[in-house]
């Protein structure tokens, strides 16, 4: 009997670096020497359109209701096959891992999508497990309201506090022990469900990280085998930073050019270095003790019926909420980062006019060698004749 190993996020846990460190080649080689397999179905589903890429290998679960499409039902034939794809895996002995952070929120749209999958797969003569990592609430919205920002498609314009008023963040389950509740009555029961914090602290491993705590969940080691293991993806924009982009977002232009996200990944960089626009949390004390006492009864209880914790702590690490308002930036501030976005963007191009004088000299160098060649060889045939 094999197991298929089902990991449905939460967003903003590491899930991009864990989907590129298992699409590496070398890397599935390895797996699959273990009895693992990390599909990737490239050529079969061609997802692009649906803004997923292919590492999102659990993507056809959601296909047609990730981002609201509600066209799920219209992909019953396609995810046919897919399963078709996994059972072939499952039967020839190979433990399955499928991975995708947008299956912990869009499932909630799909009716019985995680008593759907288990029976399917029960009925194959195979195990299910499902994997999920949880954030702290006020830690994961404070980056998810970044990444909204930085990225082009999504245009995020509101303001933090405008985003936390708007109670927009509903769209995720942030109710972790009730959605935890919800999957592990689906799938047989809570020793179905492997579920961990995404605390640094947590992590197992030496030095800890999220790829080696991944594959001690499924029972496999990081060993030198395996290659890339440090991978970062969608590294994030500081304070400052996010609120020149937010601004800037008003711009049709730059909602569909993103030129200058990595001049701003290079400046925050800086500012970390330089201890610049150093801003730790986005709430103030009062509205960050207020976010987080919506959720701290159900932490505990996740504690204590998912990890086996009977003194009720998730998380180790403790909200830091400013006691005043967030420091609020001066134009001369704004300003700065504008300049500097501006200086990176002409070094670059000063870079590129030099590439283009040279090339252009060595491709006028290249003619004129060419062209008396062909005078030469036309005045040697005048001359034969």
């Amino acid at each position: 009997m094999s197991t298929l190993y089902l990991h449905v996020g939460t967003p903003k846990t590491g899930t991009s670096a864990i989907q590129a460190f298992l699409a590496i080649p070398e890397n599935q080689s390895v797996l699959d020497s273990h009895g693992f397999a990390y599909p990737l179905f490239k050529e079969k589903y061609d997802l692009t359109g649906d803004d997923a890429v292919p590492q999102r290998n659990a993507h056809p679960l959601i296909y047609g209701q990730y981002l609201n499409q509600g066209k799920y039902n219209e992909y019953t034939e396609m995810r046919e096959n897919f399963y078709n794809d996994v059972r072939k895996l499952l039967d020839s002995g190979k433990n399955v891992i499928l991975s995708d952070e947008s299956v912990w929120h869009v499932s909630r749209k799909i009716d019985s999508f995680y008593k759907n999958i288990y029976d399917r797969i029960k009925g194959y003569g195979h195990d299910m497990k499902v994997i999920v990592y949880l954030r702290r609430q006020d830690d994961f919205i404070q980056s998810y309201w970044r990444y909204k920002v930085q990225v082009p498609r999504r245009h995020m314009q509101m303001s933090f506090n405008q985003y936390i008023n708007s109670k927009k963040y509903e769209y995720f389950p942030l109710d972790y022990h009730a959605q935890l509740t919800h999957i592990a009555d689906a799938i047989g029961g809570k020793e179905s469900l492997i579920v961990r914090a995404y605390e640094r602290s947590q992590f197992r491993g030496t030095p800890p990280n999220i790829i080696e705590d991944f594959l001690i969940n499924i029972g496999l080691e990081l060993t030198d085998e395996y290659q890339d293991p440090d991978i970062q993806r969608n590294p994030g924009l500081d304070y400052i930073c996010c609120e020149v982009k937010r601004r800037l977002n008003r711009y049709p232009e730059l909602q569909s050019n993103n030129i200058i996200r990595r001049f701003m990944n290079d400046i925050t960089e800086e500012n970390s270095e330089q201890g610049l626009y150093k801003v730790d949390t986005l709430f103030t004390k009062k509205k960050g003790e207020a976010f987080m006492s919506q959720y701290n009864e159900s932490n505990a209880q996740t504690a204590i019926d998912f990890m086996d914790r009977p003194d009720g702590k998730l998380f180790y690490s403790k909200p830091t909420f400013e006691d005043k308002e967030i420091t609020k930036f001066t134009p001369k501030d704004y300003m700065d980062i504008c300049f500097r976005i501006m200086k990176k963007l002409d070094d670059e191009n000063a870079v590129l006019r030099q590439e283009l004088k040279k090339t252009k000299g060595e491709l006028k160098v290249a003619n004129q060698k060419f062209g008396n060649r062909v005078i030469n060889k036309v005045k040697g045939k005048n001359k034969k004749k």
